[in-house]
């Protein structure tokens, strides 16, 4: 039995390694497809409405990015940092800028890119939103004396 825990142990690690490496990897990816996007944003389009709304985008993927490395920050800088405060103070910039975006889509002349850019910053204030909602239920449930 020994033998066998030692085995699924070295398993167990190699997972934990694989997800923390990947969360990793996916949040500095985000941070740099934010930072070309927004800058090939701001050289390429010509239409202002669109280039702002590509640039909130582009704000709302860095959100996410340092949602995603904001733990890792803490610990490579030894920081105590409350990631639950962490997390939902960058939640709510991202619900302002998804609000901010929404206005903005009203002034597209096309009913179908109006539409189409509406409904995707609808759907990034409501996954916000459940973030938000699941955080503060996690912190309810760790503080419950049980």
């Amino acid at each position: 039995m020994f033998h066998l825990l030692i085995g699924l142990m070295g398993l167990f690690f190699i997972a934990i390694a694989v997800i923390v490496g990947a969360i990793l990897l996916f949040g500095i990816t985000l941070a740099v497809v934010s930072i070309f996007g927004g800058a090939s944003a701001v050289v390429l389009i010509k239409d202002k409405t669109i280039r702002r709304l590509l640039l909130i985008g582009c704000l709302i993927i860095l959100l996410v990015a340092a949602i995603c490395l904001s733990p890792f920050a803490s610990a490579l800088f030894n920081i105590s940092l409350n990631l639950y405060s962490t997390n939902i103070s960058l939640l709510v910039a991202i619900i302002v800028l998804t609000i901010i975006g929404i206005k903005i889509s009203k002034n597209i002349n096309n009913k179908i890119g109006r539409t189409v850019s509406a409904v995707i910053f609808y759907i990034a204030c409501a996954i916000a939103v459940i973030f938000i909602v699941f955080i503060i239920v996690i912190m309810l449930i760790m503080k419950s004396p049980t």
